[in-house]
């Protein structure tokens, strides 16, 4: 009489992995539904410092010697 033994399995260890495989399911799903990717956040990144470069460029000098003109009016 032969027995065949199936593997022993640790219950816990079992749930763990699927709970773990749940999440990372749902945490998936949300990417894709409210996130960017990875490609996307670099090209936006990669054009904001390109045009704030532009900008910095196109900035005229204040004259030795004067501040630059503040943002605040006297009250």
């Amino acid at each position: 009489m032969e027995f065949d033994v199936g593997e022993v399995v640790n219950l816990n260890q079992a749930r763990k992995q699927r709970e773990r495989a749940l999440k990372e399911k749902r945490a998936d799903e949300n990417r894709a539904r409210h996130g960017q990717s990875k490609a996307e956040k670099s090209s936006i990144s990669s054009k904001l410092d390109q045009l704030r470069r532009a900008l910095d460029g196109s900035k005229m000098d204040s004259p030795e010697g004067q501040k630059p003109p503040s943002d605040k009016s006297p009250a």
